[in-house]
């Protein structure tokens, strides 16, 4: 029988940002760029607007599988797409012209719903379940090269070190 058998991994929040300020974000590790924040809302205005977390606590975590979670509100009108996260093992942006949604690991839920597409709206609950979360860097608001971004607002961004299950996300998006 294995240790983490014995003593399993506590299911927990491992990184919550709540964009009170630029310093608050400062101190959680990122590098705010071009980005707005007022009453814990994040605003971000096109390629130069972005968070970069280098250095983040899921580092020392492993092989683990984990779960991103994003609310936040699209104030593009152009129909172009948005780009919401982009870390080390996987991406994930939302299409407005489409109604879309793109990840290269793990599965995305949108208010709750499991899919590749979305209903069409401008506030959202994004949840992304069941990637490696032993990455490098979290980037939000842009793609790590800047030739997709996101213009909107961002109202919370907290990782969890477990996968969660399609109920669990029912029940945060309040299904």
């Amino acid at each position: 029988m294995g240790f983490e058998t014995i003593y399993p991994r506590e299911r927990q929040i491992i990184f919550h940002e709540g964009f009170q300020s630029e310093f608050n974000t400062r101190r959680f590790g990122g590098v705010p760029t071009d980005v707005t924040y007022e009453n814990g809302i994040a605003t971000f205005n096109g390629s130069s607007s972005y968070i970069q977390y280098n250095v983040m606590p899921v580092q020392t975590i492993g092989l683990v599988k984990g779960t991103i979670r994003i609310v936040l509100t699209h104030t593009d009108t152009n129909g172009s797409q948005d780009w919401v996260v982009d870390f080390d093992d996987g991406l994930c942006y939302v299409d407005l012209q489409s109604g879309s949604v793109f990840r290269s690991s793990g599965d995305v839920y949108v208010n709750g719903v499991l899919g590749n597409s979305y209903t069409m709206g401008k506030k959202f609950e994004v949840i992304i379940t069941g990637f490696n979360i032993q990455g490098n860097y979290f980037r939000i608001g842009s793609q790590y090269n800047n030739t997709q971004w996101f213009e909107g607002n961002i109202e919370l961004f907290r990782t969890y070190n477990y996968e969660m299950t399609a109920e669990e996300v029912a029940n945060l998006a309040g299904i």
